[in-house]
């Protein structure tokens, strides 16, 4: 599209682009085709040329995802020039399928997860949108992220089964720095937690608030890794119940000694 005036601000731009942009949908979806990614070539005043790719995590034909796309696109590189015209570029691909169930719970739409996805992908960046996977490893913080891909929903109804009265622990993280007064020889392991603090900083109003007595204390549990390496992980874990506040997991640092809060049960 060739533009009679060219177009500095955004908006403008994108009020053109979503009408070319809804073209190009219907024609992908008259082809049984969706949009993979898509490429956006700008033309800019007096004599320049500016190419971007956006990359979906899967097929989609939602223009208001498409538009959002390039909207981050061109608020995160700003093409420096007025825009004289453009030119959209979309690699197809067939849209992600989903079966029926007649019985069955209802399966996550593919279009409507492929837009989810694809607007986190835009806010969050790709290396920060996925599933987390457990690694090889002893550190509790450890993890791997993979592609989100939900299984299939069961093929009948089953109520949640109940609890056995497990308590779950929400991590804290980054963990919060604590001061721990302890009873025994300063230092060492065996050291029991009687006192902890810890001080809230203006940017951490939000984050608990974890000072108190130590009711009782369970612990050491020591954990190693890597020791031959520059950065080895030794630590002392407790799980302590402060007076008032709850159930917490702590652990001491080996090699500086400092006291962190690690998890909060719940």
């Amino acid at each position: 599209m060739s533009l009679e005036w060219p177009l500095v601000a955004l908006e403008p731009f994108l009020f053109v682009g979503r009408a070319a942009l809804d073209r190009l949908c219907r024609r992908l979806e008259s082809r049984g085709f969706a949009c993979l990614r898509l490429e956006l070539e700008m033309r800019l005043e007096p004599d320049g040329f500016q190419s971007r790719t956006v990359d979906l995590p899967a097929p989609t034909c939602d223009v208001k995802t498409l538009l959002t796309l390039v909207r981050l696109e061109l608020e995160a590189r700003p093409p420096g020039a007025p825009v004289a015209g453009f030119t959209f570029v979309a690699h197809p691909d067939r849209p992600r399928e989903a079966q029926l169930s007649i019985y069955g719970p209802a399966a996550l739409s593919p279009d409507r997860l492929a837009t989810t996805l694809a607007r986190l992908f835009a806010l969050l960046g790709p290396d920060r949108v996925g599933s987390p996977r457990p690694t090889d490893g002893h550190r509790p913080e450890r993890f791997a992220l993979v592609d989100f891909s939900p299984p299939p929903p069961p093929e009948v109804h089953r109520e949640p089964r109940a609890g056995r009265g497990l308590l779950a622990v929400r991590v804290l993280r980054p963990p919060i720095e604590i001061e721990v007064l302890t009873a025994g020889e300063a230092g060492t392991a065996a050291a029991s937690p009687i006192e902890i603090r810890a001080t809230v900083h203006a940017e951490e109003a939000k984050r608990p608030r974890i000072e108190g007595t130590v009711k009782v204390a369970s612990g050491p549990w020591g954990l190693e890794e890597d020791w031959w390496a520059d950065d080895p992980a030794g630590r002392d874990y407790w799980d302590v119940e402060i007076a008032g506040r709850g159930l917490y997991r702590i652990y001491r640092e080996r090699a500086t000694g400092v006291w962190y809060a690690d998890g909060i049960y719940d």
